[in-house]
């Protein structure tokens, strides 16, 4: 998760500086990127929570076995 973070934020800075587009249009494509960035990020985190709690729940009915 920290890793795919440092990319998207590196990701936007590299279409900052190489965005041939005014500076509106280049703020909205940057804030764009980053909000879908999120959503994914968001998403995997629910992904990987419910998968934990799963996990969690198949070692509790395990251990009262």
């Amino acid at each position: 998760m920290k890793a795919f973070l440092i990319g998207l934020g590196t990701g936007a800075a590299v279409a900052l500086l190489f965005a041939p587009q005014t500076g509106k249009k280049t703020q909205r494509a940057v804030s764009k990127f980053a909000k879908q960035g999120m959503d994914r990020a968001m998403e995997s985190g629910k992904r990987v929570s419910a998968q934990v709690k799963d996990l969690t729940d198949q070692a509790k009915e395990a251990a009262t076995l």
